[in-house]
């Protein structure tokens, strides 16, 4: 026998035995209900073991896989406010139906891991623990997201900016750091835990995977269950209240869904002076099922946000007032109340539009546009020709004199650290009045008179960073068979980001003369360089206005 035919009569048996494995097209269908009311559920994700892709319940709560051999499947059930459910299932030639299946409502929980997730958002906008991951099944995740991520802890060890995270198939990962801007959305948790997670290099049906892992957070106002809920907390951290009412009408008979949420999270500070927190939040979702085929879904969500920021300092300021909780960023304003110097103040609303096309059971094309604008600032102080006004700047601590060998000097300092709260923290009053007592006449370079009045020595800036972010992305799914599926698609970011300064407050002053006051004491004989900008020299500041 030749080699040839030997390869034909191997390949001949290896066919004989496939192709009525192959010839098999069986099923497996059923419906998902509501336990408590028996009323279908739609959007409930359906996974069979040995297949390449889940399906979701369509509106009457129907499900259904083709393209499956006989065996023992293990099927499991997975929807938002509903407990997990797994079962197993012979299926045998023809098919199988399920018939109804029952999912019975998940206790109201996670006041805990809410509380956490919404403090460790506010502690920083920007997360590398990934309060998204939290909403994992898997055991690892919870644990790593909640209990370990107050010490920061990174899974496998990479940064934030190695986790993608998209909201609605669109990128949310902040453009110019990598990272994932959480705050975003970061007050309004009970519109956004419907997620889809992938670990690691694992791909969903939205976006290839990270190393960090990928997720999804999804606000199709059509997959919330129907129902109101109200949540009040209490915490002893940044905020001390919050309050929450989310409202979801589910799939409405004339095909209209809609899904509200409201919150507001405020303190006015907890075991650090003068660290006050004022977030609302706002989400609206709104879809509507065109036919068995198209839907077109709308989400607005934005969380104004204002707080006001600790400082970190040295020990031996820690052991002169004898706490380590000493924020220097703060004093009293007319003696009764703290004002913060830094104060976060944003609000970044984001905008998407969604067609969704399902061509059958395995074929759909998604269509998403999204638009994020706003504003984002961090106010500080600024001074010329004047004294530093932090408390804790090295002059004014008892060490400068101490190094000097000015004993007594030093021992008087230390004294006025101890007694004296307007050296303990910023002199507000101090500064309004050297403010106002500053007349000065300012001339541009020929001599003419450009401001006259009140010049502010000591300011509050407000440092912004502006995006404005236009994404848009599309994604085709097939299942091609039991073992093949095809995800393509094509997305697009652009971002224009605007930094600059405004004035916040001029501190009892009319107006800030915007020069460069480190150059103008090294190059005091050079106009040009002392100029912030060199086409508005001498640019005279006012309050709210634009400048370096």
């Amino acid at each position: 026998m030749s080699k040839l035919s030997r390869i034909v009569g191997i390949i001949s048996i290896w066919l004989l035995g496939i192709l009525p494995v192959l010839s098999q097209n069986l099923y497996l269908k059923g419906v998902v209900a509501d336990e408590s009311s028996g009323n279908p559920l739609s959007f409930v994700t359906v996974s069979v073991s040995s297949t390449s892709e889940p399906v979701e319940s369509g509106m009457d709560g129907t499900f259904v896989f083709t393209h499956l051999i006989e065996g023992t499947y293990s099927i499991q059930f997975n929807a938002s406010g509903y407990e997990n459910l797994i079962i197993e299932r012979e299926v045998v030639s023809p098919g199988i139906d399920l018939g109804t299946i029952k999912l019975k409502p998940a206790a109201l929980a996670g006041g805990l891991s809410d509380l956490l997730v919404m403090d460790l958002e506010m502690e920083s906008e920007i997360q590398e623990i990934s309060p998204l991951l939290s909403s994992s099944r898997d055991v690892f995740n919870n644990v790593a997201s909640y209990t370990l991520s107050p010490a920061r802890f990174s899974q496998r060890g990479y940064e934030g900016k190695y986790s993608d995270v998209y909201l609605n198939g669109l990128k949310m990962n902040d453009m110019n750091s990598g990272n994932v801007i959480w705050s975003l959305w970061g007050g309004v948790n009970d519109a956004t835990r419907n997620q889809e997670n992938y670990i690691g290099l694992e791909s969903g049906n939205f976006a290839f995977g990270n190393v960090g892992g990928v997720g999804n957070v999804i606000t199709r106002a059509s997959k919330f269950r129907p129902g109101t809920r109200l949540t009040y907390s209490m915490s002893n951290r940044t905020y001390t209240n919050r309050a929450m009412v989310t409202h979801a009408t589910g799939m409405m008979e004339n095909g209209w869904s809609v899904a509200l949420s409201a919150s507001r999270r405020w303190g006015e500070g907890g075991y650090v002076d003068g660290v006050f927190y004022d977030a609302w939040g706002y989400f609206l979702a709104l879809e509507k099922k065109i036919n068995n085929s198209h839907s077109i879904a709308f989400t607005a969500v934005g969380t104004p946000t204002e707080r006001g920021v600790a400082n970190g300092s040295t020990q031996e300021v820690y052991d002169l007032v004898g706490s380590n909780f000493y924020n220097s960023n703060v004093g009293y304003q007319d003696g009764k109340k703290w004002r913060n110097a830094r104060v976060r103040d944003n609000h970044e609303p984001i905008m998407l539009l969604n067609h969704y096309w399902d061509f059958n059971v395995d074929t759909k094309l998604t269509t998403s546009v999204g638009y994020r604008f706003g504003y984002n600032g961090y106010s500080a102080m600024n001074w010329y020709d004047a004294p530093d006004p932090r408390p804790d700047y090295y002059r004014n601590l008892p060490s400068y004199f101490d190094n000097d060998g000015k004993r007594d000097q030093a021992n008087e300092v230390s004294r006025q650290w101890r007694e004296d709260p307007n050296t303990r923290h910023i002199n507000w009053d101090r500064l309004y009045r050297v403010n106002f007592d500053n007349n000065e006449t300012i001339k541009d370079e020929y001599g003419n008179i450009i401001a006259q009045g009140r010049r502010s020595k000591y300011v509050i800036e407000d440092r912004r960073n502006d995006q404005k972010q236009i994404s848009a992305a599309m994604v085709f799914n097939t299942k091609l068979s039991n073992i093949f599926k095809l995800d393509a698609g094509v997305n697009y970011r652009k971002n224009t980001t605007s930094n600059f300064n405004t004035i916040k407050d001029l501190l009892g002053g009319e107006y800030w003369l915007d020069i460069d006051q480190f150059a103008e004491r090294d190059f005091a004989y050079d106009q040009n360089i002392i100029q912030s900008d060199l086409r508005n020299p001498n640019r005279i500041v006012k309050k709210g206005d634009t400048y370096s």
